[in-house]
């Protein structure tokens, strides 16, 4: 599969000449004393420079070392709110995913509509079971009408209760899907996503609603595997019933202690005790747990507690609604970092120049090693976040800033690319008589053929569903023809094989669309590319398409079909 490239940066490569200059000062001897009063004239300035230099470099270490343990610190908890913001989008999309998944099943809609909790718990039981193991979705709802819970998957003995949790009433007040967090009567947090079903023959007519949901429990702990910090969650005790939340500690075998801090209580705490450190440090301030007002993203709490260096930050949680219900405080343990500039001080103060130069490049190369794990760190997040998880190709939101690049350079330069649109013919079939593992293979091996037709400077994405897109960079419109009809024999070549007793043979259409023949911006070129992908598809399937306005002959303006 080819890789993206980039042009590498300009380098300016600077030569500092030291000059050295040799000084002479002539020794004149004067009897039996006057080499000693020289010898202490000369190691006395000596000595006391070699001081003052000592001085100055455990300073100037000092100084330098307390810089990069804050940069550390500071750049970790800048971290731990990227990789929650980003757990949370990617969890929202295993969501959407698994709802669009369960809205494709006529047994689940059918069995919503008559209300027959018996066939919708024999239908949903297995997929809430596959669910929960591939994506970690703990809760699976299906709501009547008036949002009357029919069936709780995940717990089936309870229903008959109304849910009036702000996502259901937002979906029921917008007609359309409705997510965000929500805090149980736990102190826990529950990102759910809730669904009308509509009846295909009547669009107007809700049958119900169907929600998903997952605990972020498991986010949290990705957070803290992967930047070392310790986590507390403190939620505010005004949004909790306290006898529901100490029955409910007690169920889970949990010492409920309500009255630890006065105003909020810990829904989760990996620091081992740190939490009532942390609350008399904000207590010395006239502050409680919940949103310090001095305590920033960039200025962390310093704490030192047993012997140990900590750093914590204050980083807001919002529910659904957008309230602030609570705080998570990561907590980094700089101890070792902390303990091992004090020797490197403390030696250099002892030593030599020379030692204390040598232990301060030591230092350099530490703190390198550090940057150089946090920048592979920060690269792999952002390849992760760039990459479609199925097919492993660009993502749309990775494949648009290309897109915006790839424009601003044609026109500084005056150069041109063909966009093609390419989707999978039919491929709703595919789901929907062998079963979406059977399409996520086929897409799989769909975007390995894709890949393998792209050139080395092109740029190939999946675009969503069964939907690719391809950038063919300093292409004109009929070598562009020419690739894009390559693409398609691509994917028909040969079969798709499932396994030994099936073979899909799939074709593609293809829509093409010119840079700047077609169109002067990056959603013009999408939808000129989008519009011959209808003709395409209209016109047989199974084919290539150049885009053609609407005034020409064979353009006919309509909207964009349907996938498949």
């Amino acid at each position: 599969m080819p890789t993206d490239t980039a042009d590498p940066a300009p380098t300016a490569a600077t030569t500092n000449t030291n000059d050295a200059r040799d000084d002479a000062c002539p020794l004149a001897a004067a009897g039996s004393t006057r080499p000693v009063r020289l010898k202490v004239a000369f190691l006395v300035p000596l000595g006391l420079a070699v001081v003052v230099l000592i001085g100055l470099f455990t300073h100037q270490t000092n100084s330098h070392v307390t810089a990069h343990i804050e940069d550390e610190a500071r750049t970790t908890l800048r971290l731990t709110a990227g990789l929650y913001a980003t757990g949370i989008d990617q969890a929202v999309d295993k969501l959407g995913t698994a709802i669009q998944a369960i809205s494709r099943d006529e047994v689940l809609r059918d069995g919503l509509e008559a209300g027959d909790r018996a066939a919708l718990l024999a239908r949903a039981a297995p997929l809430f079971h596959e669910l929960r193991s591939r994506h970690q979705i703990t809760h699976f709802y299906f709501l009547l009408p008036d949002r009357e819970c029919l069936l709780r998957v995940h717990q089936p003995d309870r229903f008959g209760d109304r849910i009036d949790r702000f996502t259901a009433l937002e979906a029921e007040r917008t007609g359309g899907i409705a997510h965000g967090l929500e805090l149980g009567p736990l102190g826990t947090f529950t990102l759910r996503l809730v669904m009308p079903w509509y009846d295909p023959a009547e669009q107007n007519r809700r049958l119900g609603y169907v929600e998903v949901g997952m605990e972020i429990e498991s986010l949290l702990d990705e957070i803290r595997q992967l930047t070392g910090a310790q986590l507390l969650v403190a939620i505010d005790k005004a949004l909790l019933n306290r006898t529901d939340w100490e029955t409910g500690m007690r169920m889970l075998g949990r010492t409920p202690e309500w009255t630890a801090f006065p105003d909020a209580i810990l829904s989760l705490d990996t620091t081992a005790g740190l939490a009532p450190t942390i609350a008399e440090a904000l207590a010395a301030r006239g502050q409680g747990l919940l949103s310090p007002d001095d305590v920033t993203l960039g200025d962390g709490l310093v704490l030192d507690h047993g012997g140990r260096h900590l750093r914590a930050l204050f980083l807001p949680l919002l529910d659904a609604p957008g309230r602030t219900v609570g705080e998570m405080i990561p907590v980094l343990d700089v101890t070792e970092d902390k303990n091992l500039a004090d020797r490197l001080v403390y030696g250099s103060g002892g030593g030599a120049l020379l030692i204390g130069l040598g232990l301060m490049a030591f230092f350099h190369r530490r703190v390198g090693r550090i940057e150089t794990e946090l920048e592979d760190n920060r690269r792999s997040l952002a390849h992760l976040a760039a990459r479609d998880a199925l097919t492993g190709l660009l993502n749309r939101r990775a494949f648009m800033p290309l897109l915006d690049q790839e424009i601003a350079r044609c026109r500084r330069y005056g150069r041109s690319f063909v966009l093609l649109m390419i989707d999978l013919d039919h491929f709703k079939q595919v789901n929907d008589r062998h079963g979406h593992p059977a399409g996520d293979h086929v897409l799989a091996r769909a975007a390995d053929r894709l890949a393998r037709e792209a050139r080395g400077t092109d740029r190939l994405a999946r675009y969503g569903g069964e939907e690719f897109i391809l950038l063919l960079v300093e292409t004109e419109g009929p070598e562009g023809l020419d690739i894009a009809e390559r693409v398609r024999a691509a994917i028909n070549e040969r079969p798709f094989v499932l396994d030994q007793a099936v073979q899909l043979d799939l074709t593609a259409s293809i829509g093409l669309a010119h840079f700047p023949g077609d169109a002067t911006t990056a959603d013009e070129v999408i939808a000129a590319a989008d519009q011959a992908l209808y003709q395409a598809k209209t016109g047989g399937r199974d084919r290539v398409v150049a885009f053609r306005p609407a005034a020409e002959p064979g353009g006919d303006g309509a909207p964009p079909p349907a996938a498949g």
